[in-house]
């Protein structure tokens, strides 16, 4: 009875131990990664809400810490329509020893690529006009999202955990203007050098 006994507490004490080791590495985990949703939650909110007075966390793809993000109007206004959820995270150091983070995310946006084909396919053109008519459709609601699934990055400068600019990011905050913008800009650059042979 006694030896049953023994056998019983020693199999308690052995998933007692493993209960508190698994909450142990659980409980590391979180800790660990708990900066960095913090930090890009609070930089993402900013954005969506233009205020950045509080907890903005964001390094330029050229490696400057911003206090602010000057955006024009169409681009606030499509931000504040802006949907997020942050998912998995990986922690790693690059080459040089830093601590970078990668965040699994997925933007619901407007879909400003859908919106700018209506407007090119009714032959508006760029103007003062058809621009208040855009920032009318985004403010009525009268638009589609897009879903984008992105990687965010995070840095650690200085022992805290920034949000790196990188052109998926700008994209889906942007609601895919950024995509077409850089599309255009190409083709200028392709032509400015088609004539300059």
């Amino acid at each position: 009875m006694r030896s049953k006994k023994k056998i019983l507490i020693s199999g308690f004490i052995i998933l007692l131990l493993l209960v508190i080791g698994f909450s142990i590495v659980i409980g590391m985990k979180y800790w660990k990664t708990n900066d960095i949703r913090k930090n890009a939650k609070s930089t993402i909110e900013c954005i969506i809400n233009s205020d950045y007075s509080k907890d903005f966390y964001y390094i330029s793809m050229y490696g400057q810490i911003k206090n602010e993000l000057n955006m024009e109007e169409v681009a606030k206004t499509v931000m504040s329509n802006m949907k997020y959820k942050l998912n998995d995270i990986i922690v790693k150091k690059d080459n040089n020893g830093n601590d970078f983070a990668i965040i699994q995310c997925e933007i619901k946006n407007v879909d400003m690529q859908e919106m700018l084909c209506q407007f090119q396919n009714a032959n508006y053109e760029y103007n003062e006009e058809n621009l208040n008519l855009m920032l009318d459709k985004i403010n009525n609601k009268e638009f589609k999202m897009k879903k984008f699934n992105i990687d965010l990055a995070m840095m650690k400068v200085n022992n805290i955990w920034y949000l790196y600019e990188t052109p998926d990011f700008n994209d889906a905050i942007t609601g895919g203007l950024y995509s077409i913008y850089t599309v255009m800009e190409d083709s200028i650059l392709n032509e400015l050098q088609k004539k300059g042979k």
